[in-house]
């Protein structure tokens, strides 16, 4: 079986794998500076990349990047106290990658993901009760601590020097076992970042001079413990659903359904709550706290993304049952609308710096255009996308008809 992992078209190449090949065929287009069609990405500039098929946002990008660096901050505290004893510099953290509760990867019989020698979870020991991390209880009652490759947010530069290294492996071991199912993603993530956690542990303590270690192991990659970005359903099947905050009776049931009581969740975190109301350009000033989010009733996380990869009996189908739960479900049409036609030149999100604000703008094609893209690498081109080939639905239905669902046609 031969594998061209240089042509992103040739049929041959598992088609997870494309994550791999594809990011990182963006990300260095875009720092080499040199191409007119792809324009440049600092090396501090911030890249999300999320699974395409089945993650849902729910929050604004204002909430992602503060809690980007808040759980950043908390990391490098961690570890500055951790290695304090060193006389080098401790390692630092700028990548967080989703954290699941099973250390699993899928479609994929090579890779070693290090499960007993990744860091524990931070989330506190008794979370589940007696349960709590025991061999013998349903994933659901363990704590989140192993890397599921559904969403990743940090520096490009950083991001483009992990994918770079997953490449590498990937490519090792496609040569080294060319019979072996290979066809996942997510285990070779796992593994480099695991082998970046064993080697602080246990190598990087042992040197006096890491730095000058032959073979590079740090890569400034965490895990989002607590869910607060990306929130994978498998393995939580029942901790949470949409839930309007404010609905008391509502929110003591979901609870109780879940195998949580008394109530955990009293209220919304004060990022959400201090946000601007979800529907004030529609002239709507009513708050978070009356709007429906998907919530985890045991960590009382109310996650940036749903990832919904729960698959167990059947729960595949939550992309079609729960996408009239989001809160903007019956606004799409008019939020899309007002979005595309609204100033280019806006920026995507304002946050709190410790002098004024900081203004974060899109990445946007060479024309100044922030509209849907894609990466053509054989030309090394962005070309604009259109509803149609960004939006679509399975089956011969066209895409308006499941994500709208209003019969009122495209947009």
């Amino acid at each position: 079986r031969k594998h061209d992992l240089h042509v992103n078209v040739d049929p041959s190449i598992p088609s997870h794998l494309l994550k791999i090949t594809g990011v990182l065929d963006l990300l260095e287009s875009a720092a080499d500076g040199n191409s007119s069609e792809v324009p440049r990405m600092a090396e501090d500039d911030l890249v999300v990349v999320m699974d395409a098929m089945d993650v849902w946002l729910q929050l604004p990008p204002e909430i992602l990047i503060q809690r980007y660096f808040a759980i950043n901050a908390r990391a490098n505290v961690r570890l500055a106290e951790q290695y304090s004893d060193c006389e080098w510099a401790a390692p630092e953290q700028s990548i967080i990658v989703s954290a699941q509760k099973r250390c699993v990867r899928p479609h994929n019989t090579v890779s070693e993901l290090h499960c007993q020698e990744v860091p524990q979870s931070p989330l506190p020991d008794n979370l589940y009760g007696m349960w709590t991390d025991l061999r013998i209880s349903k994933a659901e009652y363990r704590r989140a601590r192993y890397l599921n490759s559904g969403g990743f947010i940090g520096p490009a530069g950083d991001l483009r020097e992990y994918f770079v290294r997953v490449r590498d492996r990937m490519e090792q071991n496609l040569r080294s076992h060319p019979t072996a199912e290979l066809a996942g993603d997510q285990g070779i993530f796992a593994e480099i970042w695991a082998e970046q956690e064993i080697w602080r542990q246990e190598i990087m303590s042992e040197l006096e001079q890491p730095e000058l270690a032959e073979e590079k192991f740090e890569y400034h990659v965490g895990l989002d413990y607590f869910q607060e970005l990306f929130y994978p359903t498998c393995g939580s099947e029942r901790s949470g659903s949409f839930i309007e905050i404010d609905d008391e009776a509502a929110l003591r049931q979901a609870s109780t359904s879940a195998g949580v009581a008394p109530v955990r969740l009293q209220k919304l975190p004060d990022d959400i709550s201090h946000a601007p109301p979800p529907l004030s350009s529609l002239d709507d000033k009513t708050g978070w706290n009356a709007k429906s989010l998907f919530a985890d009733f045991w960590t009382t996380a109310i996650p940036v993304a749903i990832h919904n990869n729960a698959y167990a009996h059947g729960l595949k189908s939550r992309q079609q049952t729960w996408w009239d739960k989001t809160w903007y479900f019956p606004h799409l049409r008019s939020l899309i609308e007002l979005r595309a036609a609204s100033n280019a030149s806006m920026s995507v999100a304002e946050i709190d710096a410790m002098e004024g604000s900081l203004q974060v703008q899109p990445y946007r094609t060479p024309d100044g255009s922030e509209a849907a893209f894609l990466f053509a690498k054989r030309v090394r081109k962005l070309e604009a996308a259109s509803w149609d080939e960004v939006c679509q639905a399975d089956g011969t239905q066209p895409w308006w008809e499941e994500v709208l669902r209003d019969g009122r046609g495209s947009i």
